[in-house]
């Protein structure tokens, strides 16, 4: 009734009031929805394997995504005990995906009880989602490497990478490569240990990439440590407000063994990788260790 009566007081008013509904109306039918986010913080969970703790030459881990988050996105590991090189950590597609790591005891090795952990980040959504693999060249070099990259429209979520040969004495080292809202691809490298390796070897990129909903929906983060003569070092970095971290990589020089790179949590936001100097002589020459994020939205 009140409605009614305004209406017969003020025609004109009214007339206008309607007018801008009408124009407000069709700005808001024209306008572009906002763009949804290409992989939601809440679809992602971390999964995580374990191999018990024994004495053992090598352990293989396995971290099984669930059906509910079958997709895996990237992953990490933790080792306890000295003397142990992780030469494979890597993404593997099936019905439902994992991220397995391997782990083998140096050329000094241990007598003491061990662990190896795997971490799987399961997404229950992942658009375009592809699993790319690249293979180096065959080398007697200390350092070898290959950087594969996403096709047009894709980045990557993070990856993995493998030795193939080198008697437990050449490091598994991995990284970004893109900018910082641009993450196109997975280096991966491998270092011989301060001692060296006299046979030949290779290493194998794992690469993960999805189709990118928006601009920004995909991020790298790095944070690296001083270099020096610190025997145990530990770094975090932590993903930009609203992300989560679907993969992770770590980098460091030939004297750094690289012993964990984990989440802080099942939907993670800050990775952090530790590493020590492992070598016949430690702390008598500097190196440093390096960690990146691969954050989604």
């Amino acid at each position: 009734m009140l409605g009614i009566t305004r209406r017969r007081r003020f025609p004109a008013l009214a007339a206008g009031l309607l007018l801008v509904a009408a124009h407000l109306g069709v700005q808001a039918i024209g306008a572009a929805p906002a763009a949804a986010a290409t992989i939601p913080p809440g679809s992602i969970v971390v999964v995580t394997a374990s191999s018990g703790f024994s004495v053992s030459a090598a352990k293989t881990v396995t971290a099984q995504c669930p059906a509910t988050n079958p997709r895996v996105l990237g992953g990490g590991f933790t080792t306890s005990g000295r003397h142990i090189e992780v030469v494979e950590r890597r993404p593997m597609s099936g019905l439902t995906d994992s991220f397995r790591a391997v782990a083998v005891q140096d050329e000094i090795g241990t007598t003491a009880t061990w662990q190896l952990m795997a971490y799987a980040y399961c997404s229950s959504v992942a658009p375009g989602w592809e699993l790319l693999t690249a293979v180096s060249t065959t080398t007697s070099n200390a350092f070898n490497a290959i950087y594969p990259s996403c096709p047009n429209g894709k980045l990557t979520t993070g990856g993995g990478g493998q030795i193939n040969g080198g008697g437990g004495q050449v490091k598994l080292l991995t990284q970004g490569v893109g900018g910082t809202l641009n993450p196109r691809g997975y280096g991966v490298a491998g270092l011989e240990d301060s001692t060296g390796f006299s046979g030949n070897w290779s290493v194998t990129a794992y690469l993960i990439c999805v189709t990118t909903g928006a601009f920004g929906d995909f991020a790298m983060a790095e944070n690296r440590t001083a270099s020096d003569t610190t025997v145990s070092k530990s770094v975090s970095v932590g993903c930009p407000t609203g992300k989560r971290v679907a993969g992770s990589a770590a980098w460091t020089d030939s004297r750094g063994t690289i012993t964990a790179i984990r989440p802080n949590n099942t939907t993670p936001t800050i990775v952090t990788a530790t590493g020590r100097d492992e070598t016949a002589t430690p702390g008598t020459g500097g190196w440093s260790l390096i960690v990146t994020a691969f954050c989604v939205s």
